[in-house]
This record gives C-alpha cells, structure tokens and sequence, in this order.
C-alpha cells in the first residue's frame, strides 16, 4: 500500500504565474515466502563414476539416490515488508517576458530514503571485524540494535543523500510571427532504485541456507536419498559470522545519491505558409549515478591471472598452504564447503574470502551516459488532398552502465564483464543505440466523388470510388550494437569479475544484412583476437559493446480505408491494411521481451559463431 499527501497552488501577478506544491509519499510492499521447505535434490554423472575416468550417468545417481547436491529453505520469517518514504518540494515561474519572449524557470527538491524492512527483519554487509574468519573485514550485520554484537546500529545501511535539487530554466522567443526558438535545461532525478523484485531486503541469519553439496570433485555424493536430508540446524543464526560461506547482501554506503540525468536542447521551428511546417533541434543529455554493476568489492587484480592454473587448486578440510598461498583462516576450507562455496586458491586471495561471489552492491549507481541528437521533422498538405509527414534523428549514445534501466535485467553479457581493475573500459556505445532514425507518414484522399476533382456529380461512380483515404506509415532505422564474448575458452576464475572480449581487428560481417543467408554464419572469426590467445590468463581488450551493427530495421505499413454514414449518429468504417506490406526481413530474437537479444551466436571461440539462432 502506499499513502500519498500533496498539493499544489497557482498565484498569476501581471506577466508571472508562479506554482508551487509538495508532495509525500509512504511507500510499502509485503512479502509472504514459504517455498521449497521439502527440499530440491540434483543428480549428476559423477557420483556414480569412477574417479578420473569419464564415466557414471545421472539416471543412474537417480536410481542408486545418490545425491550430487541439494538444498531447502527454512523460513523462521516468512512475512516481511519493505518501506521508503518519499519527499518533493517545487516551485516554478512562467513569466511573459515581453510580447515575444517567454521564460519558464524554477527548482524542485526531491528526496527518497533508502528502504527499511517494517520490524528489522532485515541483514546486510558490513566492513565489521568477522570473529568467524580469524577477525577478517567483512560481516553479516543486522537492522536495528537488538541483536547485540551483529546489530547494525541503523536500520539501513545507506548514508541518506539530501542534495536532490534540481533547477529547471526554458524559453521561447518569437522572432517573427513564423519562427520561433526555443531553448532549455533541467537537471531531473528519480527515485531510490533497488533492481530485481526483491525491494533491496535480506533475511540472511533468520532463515538458514541449507545446502547440501558433494566432494571428491564430484564423485562423492553429498548424502542417499534413503537416509533423507543430514542433520541440519533450524535455528536462526544472528551472529557476524552467519553469512560466511555464502554472499550477504551488500548496498553501498553512497547509494541513496539519486540517479540523475541533465537535459538540454535548442529548436529553431519555422512556418512556411499555411500549409508547411519544419523544424530542426539539437537535443542531449548527460547521465549520472545510473545503475550499475562496475564496483565489486570481492574481486582478484588481473594482475594475478599470471598465477594460471594454481587459482583453481582447491584446499582440502584443514589444509593450511597450498602452492604457496595460505589459507586465510583456520576451517575456512570447511566453511566454504558447508556452504556450498570451492575454497579455491582464488578464493583464498579476495578480500573476503568468507564470502563467496562478487559482493556487487544492490543499488550500486556509479554507471553515466551521454545522449547528443539531431533531430529534424518537416509535413506539409500537399495540393490535392495529400498530406506529409517526416521526422529523422541522428543519434550517439554512450554509457558505462549495464543498460538504460536496470543494472541487473538480465543483460549478463553486458553488465559486469569488465574488471574494476580496468574500469575505463566500461565505456562503450550502449547496447540500445540507433545512430539513425527516419520515418514518414503520408495520407490522401482519393480526388474522387462529391466535392473532389473527378466524379464530382451523383452518379453510382462517383459514390464508389469517392471517399476513400490512403494511408502509409514508414520506417526505417539503423540496426543495434553487437557485442562478443570468448566464452568456451575463457576459463577464467569467477573471483575476477570479468569476461573475456576480444578485440576486433578486421571486417567482422561475413554478409551483407540485404542479403542474409542463415546457412551461412554471419561474422568472421578470423577478425577477432585468435581464440588461442584465451588460455585462462587473458582477459582481452575487446570493446564491452562493439560498433559492429545488426540487422537495420525496414518496414512500410499501407492502408485504405472509407468511412459510412448510415444516418447522423450511426456509421462504420470499412478497412483493409498491409503490415510490413514489402515482407522486410528483421533479424531479431523472436519473442525476447527482457534481456540479451543474440540472434546470431556471438561467441568466436564456439563452433557454430555467428549461426542463426534467432
């Protein structure tokens, strides 16, 4: 439910009208869980294998109940909400300048709070001392002060940002009764952003993560079906150390700064008679504290990628130095296994190595963009019944964030791929950016029947042909930037973040879009960085998104249409319509509504690189 209080006044003094108003928002969402408290179990080949020989079967793990993996949920708290509250003052002028000129201008202050959970069922990372890893950095922590030693202290985890003003000025100016420029700029925020569904919450430490996993690389299954579930505690853990082995929920302690974006533009319009219009802009916008996915905490140096394949030895339970690297505490090796985490060399060298994964925060917002366009449109009623219309922008796009909306949206081959350690790389053009865009819409009534050129008298003719209107809507755009991933050969550690991109260095389009074969694969592979070069220890200096671009975007629609009347207050249309009236082929995902879009295999390490998959 949401609560909402606001209000707005007018006052108009000679050639000012002023506005000002306010509003507050108490925002809140409630979540009831209770899945999976029966248990999820795997099955794989291992378990019935023999060690280090290819071979055993999963439906023969199934049969013989040997448990590769599994898991259950136990829900101690199972109702829980979310709340934010929400603040915005503004006030703004429209002053009639002189007869010719007119300035709007104003300021808004906008504030949102970071969200708490209702009775502070909620934990999240903290730089607190562990007493579970040997006293490393890096803690649960938990909302409130009633959990003694694992109390946070604050019931988020954010600093609250207060500095969201925002000032707004625009003008237009008549320099003649047919022309008229206009001009702007306003900085605009929104709100505090948490992505994915989740409303940025944790009950880490209230509800355990039971997981059960093998050993021996597999062939030891982690328990028989037979036997059921091994032992497991049900009790809550409110302790600094109970999210070791797994991965707390981080939000930034920065975070509550607002995404912001500042926009200005600058329009000549100009009249030509009656009958013409035409006008011409300059439109751009600057992106900052966008949601990203650039700054995990839990990250190796690529520096480290000359260590090879030591980073992916794995301590055994007790063992203290392996090829050289110590453990980083006594039992982390054991930790790690009981929750499902590989004590890895790798592992053994991060920050954190209680914790498994990147630790990227929840609301990170470090990402910006840049947007310059020109944008230009033209109509005009042609003699004859004919009306134009047509509009084309140029456009440039550029970000470092993951996409344009959120940070975790499923565009995993775009977000988090470049290491932190290599953050300039992060700029690229964004992945939804169209250079060109024009489209034209022409309408005409037929000259035919009463009061037309031809046919004009009352015969059957006449009636027949007249009062029909043919229409057309047409479009025609620039395709979407490509990016590519060395993905089967990449083999590196999880714990660096990264992806492995290769860098361009030919004509990467086997074909041309007006001439698509989809037996054929689309991309050369010999234009990329030779696969070999992707041993595990290179990351690649590829683009995150190329300028490589897809397939264009060709469409014309026809219609013709009449309309009946049947008396004053009853008729009906007659219509007939051709959607993509010249079949143009599109090459996109079919039925992609969120997420990567690849219709052509982007991998050059894979077999099948640039084959149809659309």
């Amino acid at each position: 439910p949401s609560h909402i209080v606001n209000e707005l006044l007018t006052s108009v003094h000679g050639a000012h009208t002023i506005k000002f108003g306010g509003e507050f928002r108490h925002l809140q969402q409630v979540w009831r869980q209770n899945g999976n408290q029966s248990g999820t179990v795997n099955f794989t080949a291992g378990s019935t294998g023999l060690l280090a020989l290819p071979s055993g079967n999963p439906f023969a793990s199934l049969l013989a109940g040997a448990v590769d993996n599994g898991g259950l949920n136990v829900w101690n708290v199972s109702h829980y909400g979310a709340e934010q509250h929400a603040f915005s003052v503004h006030a703004g002028d429209t002053w009639k300048a002189t007869p010719k000129l007119t300035v709007n201008y104003g300021v808004r202050w906008d504030k949102f709070s970071p969200t708490w959970e209702s009775n502070n069922y909620m934990s999240f990372f903290s730089f607190k001392d562990n007493p579970g890893a040997g006293n490393l950095p890096g803690s649960l922590v938990f909302a409130g002060n009633n959990q003694g030693a694992a109390s946070a202290g604050v019931r988020y985890p954010e600093n609250e940002w207060n500095g969201g003003f925002a000032p707004r000025v625009g003008l237009a100016y008549a320099v003649s009764d047919k022309t008229v420029v206009r001009a702007g700029y306003g900085l605009f925020y929104t709100q505090a952003f948490y992505p994915g569904w989740g409303g940025g919450m944790s009950l880490d430490g209230f509800n355990p993560s039971i997981g059960f996993g093998d050993s021996l690389a597999g062939y030891q299954p982690s328990f028989y079906l037979d036997s059921g579930f091994p032992a497991y505690s049900k009790s809550e853990n409110i302790s600094l150390s109970a999210d070791n082995g797994h991965s707390p929920l981080y939000r930034p302690a920065y975070a509550n700064h607002l995404s912001n974006t500042q926009q200005w533009n600058l329009t000549i319009e100009h009249k030509f008679g009656q009958k013409g219009f035409a006008s011409v802009a300059y439109v751009a916008s600057k992106g900052t504290h966008l949601p990203s996915q650039m700054q995990p905490l839990n990250v190796l140096n690529p520096s480290l990628l000359s260590m090879g394949s030591t980073l992916n030895a794995v301590f055994q339970p007790g063992q203290q130095i392996l090829d050289g690297v110590s453990a980083p505490y006594a039992g982390w090796a054991q930790q790690l296994l009981s929750g499902g985490c590989s004590p890895s060399v790798a592992q053994a060298l991060v920050a954190f190595p209680q914790f498994c994964g990147g630790l990227t925060g929840e609301n990170e917002n470090e990402g910006t963009s840049h947007y310059n366009s020109l944008q230009a449109k033209w109509g005009r009623n042609l003699s004859g019944g004919l009306y134009v219309e047509a509009n084309y922008t140029y456009s440039h796009l550029t970000t470092d964030a993951s996409s344009t909306t959120q940070a975790t949206a499923e565009y995993g081959g775009i977000g988090a791929v470049i290491s932190p350690y290599q953050g300039s790389r992060n700029m690229s053009i964004s992945p939804d950016d169209i250079a060109h865009v024009a489209s034209i819409m022409a309408v005409y009534d037929v000259p035919f029947g009463k009061g037309k050129q031809f046919l004009n008298n009352e015969g059957l003719l006449g009636h027949v042909l007249g009062g029909w209107t043919l229409a057309t809507t047409m479009k025609f755009t620039s395709g979407m930037p490509y990016y590519f991933r060395d993905s089967q050969v990449c083999g590196l550690p999880s714990q660096f973040q990264a992806a492995c991109i290769p860098a361009i260095t030919g004509n990467v389009l086997a074909q041309s879009w007006g001439n698509v074969d989809v037996n054929k694969p689309m991309f050369n592979a010999s234009a990329f960085t030779p696969v070999s070069a992707f041993n595990g220890t290179y990351l690649g200096t590829g683009p995150r998104v190329s300028d490589v671009r897809g397939s264009p975007y060709r469409d014309v629609n026809i219609s013709l249409s009449r309309k009946f009347m049947v008396k004053e207050r009853l008729g009906f249309e007659l219509r007939a319509e051709a959607f993509n009236a010249f079949n143009a082929h599109y090459f996109t995902c079919d039925g992609e509504a969120f997420g990567d879009c690849l219709p052509f295999n982007p991998d050059p390490s894979s077999a099948s690189f640039g084959v149809w998959n659309g």
